[in-house]
């Protein structure tokens, strides 16, 4: 993964969603997220890094859009992998 993209993620610590940390939400879902793709026999790596950056746009603050339409903008901007963009 990107430097970029783990400092974008470690940003998630300081911020909450409906109560909760962004941060230990965003290892919750991902466990279960892994632990499904796993059964189903989906690809882990993908899974994991959708997972991982899925709530991505709650964290960008200039910007006005909902946390979907400005993640996919921030990810487009960086070295994220292009199957993570098929929105």
């Amino acid at each position: 993964m990107p430097v970029e993209l783990m400092r974008i993620i470690g940003r998630f610590r300081f911020r909450t969603s409906y109560g909760q940390n962004l941060g230990i939400h965003t290892i919750e879902e991902t466990k279960m997220g892994v632990a499904i793709a796993e059964e189903i026999g989906a690809n882990a790596d993908v899974v994991r890094l959708g997972c991982l950056l899925h709530d991505v746009g709650k964290i960008v603050t200039d910007e006005e859009g909902n946390h979907i339409e400005l993640g996919v903008n921030l990810l487009k901007n960086t070295e994220c992998p292009k199957k993570l963009l098929l929105v």
